[in-house]
């Protein structure tokens, strides 16, 4: 299995999202776009999208403080 995040739901990442679909060992865990629309319509888009919707590239990637 490939897991996979969605970055961007444009016209680019609709045609990733649908190729991505269409790939038996491919799994979403992740789409991100600015708009709010667009990230849902990426995240239905792959069914079965299991994973988190974001709106900023940073909540992927900030890593979580350690309290210390």
């Amino acid at each position: 299995m490939v897991n996979v995040g969605l970055i961007g739901c444009g016209f680019m990442g609709r045609t990733h999202g649908n190729c991505y679909k269409a790939i038996k060992n491919c799994k979403v865990i992740g789409v991100v776009d600015p708009r709010e629309k667009e990230a849902r319509w990426g995240a239905e888009i792959t069914g079965g999208f299991s994973g988190s919707l974001k709106t900023n590239l940073t909540q992927y990637t900030e890593t979580p403080s350690s309290g210390k």
